[in-house]
């Protein structure tokens, strides 16, 4: 019987780094911004340590700020 897990769709993420690019700011600042619970940064996905951004959720966000 094969068991089905469930994988994100890696076309739909963007690591940290093109996260902080996105927003023209360092890595480590979108990492402060998930840990700011008043700013409602989007939860990354971690995949083998690394942080990875949904981009539907970047873009919610983007919308709840304008």
């Amino acid at each position: 019987m094969a068991v089905k897990v469930d994988t994100p769709d890696l076309s739909d993420l963007l690591p940290n780094p093109r996260v902080a690019a996105r927003y023209r700011v360092t890595s480590r600042t979108v990492d402060r911004w998930e840990r700011q619970p008043g700013l409602n940064f989007p939860k990354p996905t971690r995949i083998n340590h690394r942080k990875y951004y949904r981009i539907a959720d970047l873009e919610i966000w983007e919308r709840s700020r304008a």
